[in-house]
């Protein structure tokens, strides 16, 4: 359970993530990149 609303997004490009994130600090929201997150068990 993830106990707090977030907005996900899932960019085509690079120039799309840039274009995102500079928009929502424009927005005074504090965007994060998020990479991978495989998960892998044994």
């Amino acid at each position: 359970m993830i106990p707090f609303d977030f907005d996900y997004m899932k960019p085509e490009s690079i120039q799309e993530a840039i274009s995102i994130f500079r928009q929502w600090e424009a927005a005074g929201k504090e965007p994060k990149y998020y990479c991978g997150g495989t998960y892998y068990q044994w």
